[in-house]
């Protein structure tokens, strides 16, 4: 049984390989990496674990990569919050006077 913190790290893991692939499109847009990129979100690795979704017009084809890459940004670093918090240990000290 995965506890919450390794479940936390493996959608880390997840989304930090599609914020790679949606970088390289960015960085070079080609037709493949486009594809590559659209195959992994809605048909690939990610199918039902990703919440959102590029905003994109069917016949005009303009897609939204830089919002896209910037929500996921936004769900890495909540997803390093949440490993963080599942991490530290619940010690409560206190001090008594004698």
């Amino acid at each position: 049984m995965n506890s919450v913190a390794q479940n936390l790290i493996a959608a880390k893991q997840l989304y930090s390989q599609l914020l790679v692939l949606v970088g390289t499109v960015i960085a070079n847009p080609t037709q493949q990496n486009i594809d590559a990129a659209i195959t992994a979100i809605n048909k690939g690795t990610w199918t039902g674990l990703l919440q959102f979704r590029l905003n994109y017009s069917l016949d005009g084809e303009s897609y939204q990569w830089a919002d896209f890459y910037s929500r996921l940004l936004d769900a890495i670093k909540e997803i390093n919050a949440l490993i963080q918090a599942e991490a530290m240990p619940f010690v409560i000290t206190s001090r008594a006077r004698c």
